[in-house]
Formats: C-alpha cells, sequence, structure tokens
C-alpha cells in the first residue's frame, strides 16, 4: 500500500488537486496553475483560506505555483517552489513571474529604492536570501526587472553565499523565535536549519520531522554540523558541546551547551530522537 501523501507539501484538498497529481488521486478538478512571485518581502502562509496559525513564510522573489485564488477574499491557494510547501496567501502578496539574472541578498538585509541614488525614498527592507531579477547593473546599482534599484554591494549571484551552513546559523544569534517564521527577520528551529542550508546552496525540507530523514545516525562524538532532534525541535551542533537552534524557551536564536537543553526539552517535549550527520553533496542544489 502506498504511504498517503503527506499534505502540507501536496495540493490536494477537498475536490481540487494539482494537475500533476491527476491519476494519482480522485478529484472533481485538476488545475494547471500559474507562476507567480512572491513580491511582499516576507508573506505568510496559513493552512486554511482564513488567515489562522501561521504555518510557513515565503520571502521575497521566491515563486510558486498559483492553483486556485479568491480575488474577493484576497487569497491564493499556492506551492512554494523551494520546498513544495502548500498553502493560503495573500493574493496582494504575489505578483507575475519576472525576466532578469536572478541575484540574492547576501546582507542581512537590502534596501529596494525608487532612484538609483542613495538620497531616494527606500522602498522596501528584504531579508537575506530574498531573490531579486536584475535586468541592468552599473555605477553600484543594479536595476531590478520591476524598475527599482538595489545597492550591488547587497546583492550576490544565485548560487552558495557560505561555505559552511553552520557558520550562517550561529550568525543568526540574536534573530528573534517565531513560529512558522522563515526569514532572518524571525523565524523557528527548522527555518534555521533550512536557511542555513539554502545559504550553502543546498534544499532542505521545511519542517524537522522531515529533516529528520536527512543524513545517516549518529554513534560516534558529536561534531560539528551534526542535527539533534526532539520531538518537533532541532538544532545544529557548532562542536561537540554547543549547539545553534530557536526555540520559544529562549524567544531567540542562541548557542546552548547541549547537555543543559537535553535536561530542560526533556521536560516539555521529550528525549532525543534522533542524531543526524550530514552529507551536503546527497542534498540538491538549491539554486
Amino acid at each position: 500500500m502506498a504511504a498517503p501523501l503527506d499534505p502540507r507539501i501536496t495540493p490536494i484538498r477537498p475536490g481540487v488537486a494539482a494537475l500533476s497529481l491527476k491519476g494519482q488521486v480522485k478529484a472533481e478538478r485538476f488545475l494547471p496553475g500559474r507562476p507567480a512571485q512572491v513580491c511582499a518581502p516576507v508573506l505568510s502562509m496559513w493552512a486554511q483560506p482564513e488567515e489562522a496559525d501561521l504555518t510557513t513564510q515565503l520571502v521575497f522573489g521566491e515563486t510558486v505555483t498559483v492553483f486556485d485564488e479568491d480575488a474577493d477574499a484576497g487569497v491564493a491557494w499556492v506551492q512554494n517552489a523551494a520546498d513544495k510547501y502548500v498553502g493560503y496567501v495573500r493574493l496582494q502578496g504575489l505578483s507575475g513571474p519576472e525576466d532578469g539574472e536572478a541575484r540574492v541578498v547576501h546582507t542581512r538585509t537590502g534596501q529596494l529604492y525608487a532612484a538609483d541614488t542613495l538620497k531616494s525614498t527606500p522602498l522596501l527592507t528584504l531579508p537575506q536570501l530574498a531573490v531579486v531579477r536584475v535586468v541592468n547593473e552599473a555605477n553600484g546599482w543594479a536595476k531590478c526587472a520591476d524598475g527599482r534599484y538595489i545597492p550591488a554591494g547587497q546583492i550576490a549571484p544565485a548560487g552558495p553565499l557560505i561555505d559552511s551552513f553552520v557558520a550562517f546559523a550561529a550568525g543568526c544569534i540574536g534573530v528573534p523565535y517565531v513560529w512558522g517564521g522563515r526569514s532572518v527577520l524571525g523565524l523557528d528551529c527548522s527555518a534555521l536549519v533550512q536557511l542555513s542550508l539554502w545559504a550553502a546552496g543546498r534544499r532542505c525540507p521545511r519542517d524537522s520531522d522531515m529533516q529528520q530523514a536527512l543524513g545517516s545516525d549518529v554513534d560516534a562524538e558529536l561534531t560539528r554540523g551534526d542535527l539533534i532532534f526532539w520531538p518537533g525541535h532541532v538544532g545544529i551542533m557548532i562542536n561537540s558541546v554547543d549547539m545553534v537552534h530557536a526555540k520559544a524557551h529562549h524567544m531567540s536564536t542562541v548557542i546552548e551547551a547541549l547537555a543543559n537543553a537535553e535536561r530542560r526539552i526533556a521536560g516539555t517535549d521529550g528525549p532525543i530522537i534522533a542524531r543526524r550527520r550530514l552529507d551536503l553533496t546527497k542534498l540538491p542544489l538549491a539554486w
């Protein structure tokens, strides 16, 4: 018997499914979808059409497939291309796909300006790892496909931005903890892992239970880059003793001794359930 489809990453709902699922699932309507692009700095996603509990977020420049939309309610049912997450977002946070060379914000934030001068009005603040489509670059400014400008020093060619995903994670110390958050403006434990690997040029599933399938079990001494899993939580070892993680207990991204975290989390979430070691060469490329 085939394993049930994961509703978090499968574009199916009562009576409706993506056209790509035809023959695999039963539905009254199969929708081909249309491409779109996130035009909000950070765009929240929910599991239901009514704004409810946050499930994840999309960042500026990510591409999605819009399967259905309700203009009156102002919502769209979409799937994120980066990690396949499915849910509802605000229509105003989407625009048509843009041409141009993809560049990635490599500074903590980037600014979109109305003109190619620092005295012009900054129009939008983008989080690190946001993607812009550049059509021209001159005099230290990159012109984006939407007509706005960004300082060329704030962006880099699409691809790995950092050699070590652990170094990126450690650089997120102090980033606020946000349940469902998925940007350097606010993130949760699994987003820290996902974004860190993304910065190193590798794709990663969104949620910690999905991430637990990555790599191999660790029976020996822990080392830098190993992932530690509890029910509903994950951390990244920065050496054999300490880990970096985002946890509601701290409401922040912190470095903490694993022994201390293990004792505390055991009383709330339960004991450690897995220790995994990654081989980044076996993870798909992010770009």
